[in-house]
């Protein structure tokens, strides 16, 4: 489990994650960015060149669902003037990739594909959401269709877990 703290720079709200037991602190460069028009700026930090070729280290080295393939296309487009990955596109890549190396029915990809719609919508607003954040939120529960007890039964009770795994395959 995530340990969250929030500072405030100049008005500006940072998070610092440490995840689980480790010793390192993590800092969001999204929160950083929002006070400068992030999403601009992110998009155009992933159609780096160099941006992408660390990400590709970084994922070889900590996700054991890494989709090369899909990376390779990637990497052969970045840095080209035409070329721009968003996000939110990045969270679509890795979504594919997390799903296809579980055996999920039919059912549970349906669910997991509203889950990452959720995610993706407010990985420029948060760093991490829980199971019971968007569960309490109507508009999200909405989304889903689904009461947290149904879906935890789809996925044998243990939703919570699948979905941080889905989570921390988009690095959230």
């Amino acid at each position: 489990m995530s340990k969250n703290k929030i500072i405030n720079i100049k008005g500006t709200k940072i998070t610092i994650i440490r995840q689980g037991d480790s010793d390192y602190d993590y800092i969001s460069l999204t929160d950083m960015l929002k006070a400068k028009d992030g999403d601009f700026f992110i998009s155009d930090w992933l159609r780096n060149r160099n941006t992408v070729e660390f990400l590709g280290i970084w994922e070889r080295i900590y996700n054991p669902n890494f989709n090369y393939g899909e990376f390779a296309i990637i990497k052969s487009k970045a840095g080209l003037n035409n070329y721009k990955i968003s996000a939110k596109e990045w969270v679509e890549k890795g979504f594919d990739s997390y799903v296809q190396t579980y055996n999920f029915n039919d059912k549970q990809i349906q669910i997991l594909r509203d889950m990452k719609d959720i995610v993706s919508a407010n990985i420029t607003e948060k760093k991490k959401m829980s199971v019971q954040e968007i569960f309490n939120n109507p508009f999200y529960s909405r989304t889903i269709g689904r009461d947290y007890q149904e879906v935890n039964k789809t996925f044998d009770n243990r939703f919570s877990q699948v979905f941080e795994e889905l989570q921390s395959t988009f690095k959230v």
